[in-house]
């Protein structure tokens, strides 16, 4: 989020100062409260809010508006009583049911790492990927703990009917390999993009949740496989807040860019995966998926514009 926050700024005119340290900010702190500078907004995430709380609060009566990036959503109940913060002042990457934080998104990049800038341009991408051969799977997952003995066991089964890519640094764990698995290691984002444009599917292994891996492969063009979750389950440091599957919102745009599957039933994904590869990649799919002209530069600036309007209003 911090990327497209910057960029949104920029795009603004506003003038910003990024620190990603704790000497860093709290430089940043000891200015603000010496009047050295008076930034108008702050804009932390909930580690940062944690140490500022810790080690020179943020005071109530502050003239700085302080908003918190947070990614899985915040109920009232989770807030610090000390923060003096109300669950809109909590700025998420989607649109959550049933809470009041505000959305505000993300951007999405095009193939050449820029940034979409509006709906028009996404469209025509999304239009133009879909003529690309797609002849293979990827594996949503870059960390070795995702793959259980059940995750290998399924994917070498789909590398049967499908090339399977994966892009896990694998350590110490023994590596997942046999014929039609093609392990990339880390991938820089310009490369990762390009493996997306050539998937035919990005198959989910219930972590990590709400992952933005999920509609970069709706943008490229890719079906999503989208593993759910019974019962449901909660994020750690996140209570009240439970989930139904590993991208929820994703999962209400539906078929047929994005498919439910049960990885406790390994074939019915494997029969999904099949079905996918006898289609062709276009196959019912022309339009653009639902929402996702919400992750663009024009409509990002448009509601980042629209919350720093009210810290106008109220300044």
């Amino acid at each position: 989020m911090a990327a497209s926050l910057l960029a949104g700024l920029e795009d603004l005119g506003i003038a910003a100062r990024r620190t990603g340290t704790l000497r860093g900010f709290l430089r940043l702190r000891a200015g603000q409260i010496l009047r050295f500078h008076q930034p108008t907004v702050a804009f932390l995430d909930p580690w940062s809010l944690a140490l500022a709380s810790r080690y020179l609060p943020l005071p109530r009566r502050s003239s700085t508006r302080p908003f918190i990036l947070e990614w899985f959503g915040t109920t009232e109940a989770a807030i610090p009583a000390s923060a003096a913060l109300t669950p809109r002042d909590y700025l998420v990457p989607y649109r959550y049911p049933g809470l009041a934080n505000r959305f505000l998104g993300f951007m999405l990049r095009s193939p050449s790492g820029a940034f979409f800038a509006n709906a028009s341009e996404l469209t025509v991408e999304f239009e133009r990927s879909l003529e690309k051969p797609r002849r293979f799977g990827v594996v949503w997952g870059k960390e070795p703990r995702y793959f259980g003995p059940g995750e290998r066991a399924l994917i070498r089964a789909l590398a049967t009917r499908a090339p399977m890519h994966l892009t896990v640094e694998w350590g110490d764990t023994e590596a997942l390999s046999g014929d039609g698995i093609v392990n990339h290691g880390h991938l820089e984002p310009r490369v990762w993009r390009e493996l997306l444009l050539g998937a035919r599917f990005v198959l989910g292994l219930g972590d990590p949740i709400l992952g933005p891996t999920a509609l970069e492969a709706l943008a490229a063009g890719a079906v999503l496989l989208n593993p759910s979750f019974t019962p449901s389950r909660l994020v750690d440091g996140n209570p009240g807040i439970s989930f139904g599957s590993q991208h929820p919102v994703a999962a209400a745009i539906g078929p047929p860019h994005v498919l439910g599957v049960d990885l406790a039933e390994p074939d019915q994904v494997i029969r999904t995966v099949e079905a996918l590869v006898r289609a062709g990649p276009a196959s019912g799919r022309r339009c653009l998926p639902e929402g996702l002209a919400d992750f663009t530069r024009d409509a990002y600036r448009s509601r980042l514009a629209a919350i720093l309007s009210e810290v106008e209003t109220s300044a």
